[in-house]
């Protein structure tokens, strides 16, 4: 598949509104499937190595988030090698 597109999404959970005693995990899957986050669609890009990809989070209210995201694989490749947040 290499070369293929897919359809990925990623959300921005708001640090803030987790309680105390939640695990982060249980609070990043219980807002997502309440639609109570960010959505920021891409395109998953199948590759033998990697690829650099920029997607714009220009209407993201400032704050802390938690990033999740969505995405298939057949786990042949490393599926995010590293994620780098830039300011601009």
């Amino acid at each position: 598949m290499s070369g293929a597109n897919e359809n990925g999404m990623f959300y921005l959970v708001t640090v803030a509104s987790r309680g105390e005693n939640v695990p982060i995990a249980d609070h990043i899957f219980n807002k997502i499937k309440a639609g109570d986050c960010i959505e920021v669609s891409f395109e998953w890009l199948y590759s033998a190595d990697f690829i650099t990809m920029l997607t714009s989070c220009e209407n993201v209210p400032n704050g802390e988030y938690y990033l999740a995201w969505v995405g298939r694989s057949n786990n042949s490749h490393p599926k995010i090698k590293s994620i780098k947040i830039l300011e601009g």
